[in-house]
């Protein structure tokens, strides 16, 4: 973060990203944005989802990485081509980690007194709404915002909710 910001910063991070994030450490570190946020509870896998990942994490290929975002998006949202296009590069680039494990116990107190706004999906398959906001709640000491009709994707599937809440956050420096 002293690389990148001579000031105040808010972190923004999606799943894996958010844990990351969370696990960030910095004075500069003002806020943190967290969107279907990996590192604080345990991810539910269900079947039809491992159905579309192993395929695509052992040959990916666009129909594959399709089938797989169509698993992790609301019901009736599009998949953008563009985001085909990155998760097929993903897969052939990078070894998926998966379903991240719960950042320690440590990690997420060092956390806690930095405002947090955590976003979820309605649609969610990984974090269903209730346990993480159970989690959130106890270990964050912060309120999960449910977007109705958004999944996994939440910044695809609810983009202009996502900015409101970043907005937020700006106004509580």
């Amino acid at each position: 973060m002293e690389q990148v910001a001579t000031g105040p910063a808010i972190v923004v991070g999606h799943s894996l990203g958010a844990a990351i994030a969370l696990a960030a450490h910095s004075p500069h570190i003002t806020g943190r944005l967290l969107l279907s946020p990996g590192g604080v509870t345990r991810l539910a896998v269900p079947a039809s989802v491992l159905r579309a990942t192993l395929p695509w994490v052992l040959r990916s290929a666009e129909h594959r990485s399709r089938r797989l975002l169509r698993e992790m998006s609301a019901p009736g949202h599009a998949v953008p081509e563009q985001l085909v296009e990155w998760m097929t590069l993903v897969g052939r680039s990078c070894r998926s980690t998966l379903a991240p494990s719960p950042l320690p116990s440590h990690v997420l107190r060092r956390a806690r007194p930095v405002p947090c706004v955590v976003a979820v999906g309605s649609h969610d398959v990984f974090l269903p709404s209730a346990p993480l906001g159970r989690a959130t709640r106890r270990l964050l000491g912060t309120e999960a915002h449910v977007l109705d009709g958004a999944g996994h994707l939440v910044l695809d599937d609810a983009p202009h909710r996502v900015g409101a809440l970043a907005a937020r956050l700006r106004t509580k420096d």
